[in-house]
């Protein structure tokens, strides 16, 4: 009888030891499920082929998808990983207000957004740069390059700005963050234009509007990677040269934008580095894995890149 009291209670802590082994390898080696907008140019195929390379180092478990720049997709692709019962859910949302739609679904799971920031991320955490002051830096860098901006030396910089969606509340903070900016300096606003988030659209955006204005055109103002793809494939096509006949103030990835710098296709380009937002990611999602407290907006510095400090990255 002892003999068979010793067998079991060996079973039992053998048991207990294999839940417990499962436990720990959950909690070190957590699910992660990645949903990328899709939108942009490069930035979000970089970001996900280097977070699913870190992530997979470390031992994680991970679920890529990307939503084409669809939004109804992407909440079917959310809906998807949640269902495979993700530890963690990484989002790149299509737009910031589908964030609304999206996070109520997730439920005790952590989501992670990146690229686009809310004002209000309830029990979300948030890792990247910070929107405004990227808009503001691109801005007050007018001032600091006035004189390369005013192509027409008439003392007073004409310039275009272009946005995502006029509906979106990013485009909404990046108008008001660049107009505040720019309040102080001699500039004259020709046109604002509101397009989707695509190459495509800035480039006709940019095309029409350098019909329009001629010569007049001096600087163009991008609020978003793609549509800084798009600014430089319009200036091209019409027959004048980036950075000498219109000035392109971009943003985008450091990765996607050095290049266009050094060759002078874009004056400036305010970036995000995707390494250190990956590795910053990859922190966060141990650490909610493993049930520590993170910390809810984890800003990485962005950069401006000009072709004085262009060697420097």
């Amino acid at each position: 009888m002892r003999k068979r009291n010793i067998i079991i209670g060996v079973v039992l802590v053998a048991l207990a030891l294999t839940v417990a082994g499962f436990c720990i390898i959950e909690f070190l080696f957590p699910k992660v499920g990645v949903c990328l907008s899709g939108a942009g140019v490069n930035a979000g195929q970089e970001l996900g082929q280097a977070l699913r390379s870190e992530l997979v180092r470390s031992g994680c478990t991970v679920l890529n998808r990307n939503a084409g720049n669809h939004r109804e997709k992407q909440l079917d692709q959310v809906k998807e990983l949640l269902s495979k019962d993700v530890d963690v859910l990484v989002l790149q949302p299509v737009a910031e207000d589908a964030l609304a739609e999206i996070l109520p679904l997730a439920g005790n799971t952590p989501v992670i957004v990146v690229g686009t920031e809310p004002e209000d991320l309830g029990k979300a955490y948030f890792v990247g740069c910070d929107k405004d002051q990227q808009a503001q830096a691109q801005a007050e860098l007018v001032k600091q390059m006035f004189a390369k901006a005013d192509i027409n030396s008439d003392r007073t910089v004409k310039y275009m700005l272009l946005t995502g969606p006029e509906e979106d509340p990013e485009t909404v903070r990046y108008v008001q963050n660049v107009e505040e900016v720019l309040a102080s300096a001699s500039v004259s606003k020709l046109q604002e234009t509101a397009v989707e988030r695509t190459v495509e659209a800035g480039k006709n955006a940019c095309k029409q509007a350098l019909s329009k204005y001629g010569r007049d055109m001096e600087l163009i103002f991008c609020g978003d990677s793609a549509l800084t793809a798009g600014a430089v494939e319009a200036v091209k096509s019409s027959g004048r040269t980036p950075g000498r006949d219109v000035v392109i103030f971009g943003v985008g990835s450091l990765e996607g934008c050095r290049e266009q710098v050094r060759t002078g296709a874009l004056t400036v380009a305010v970036v995000e580095d995707i390494s250190t937002i990956r590795d910053r990611i990859v922190q966060t999602v141990k650490g909610l894995a493993g049930g520590k407290d993170v910390q809810q907006r984890a800003y990485v510095p962005h950069i401006v890149l000009t072709i004085e400090n262009i060697d420097d990255y």
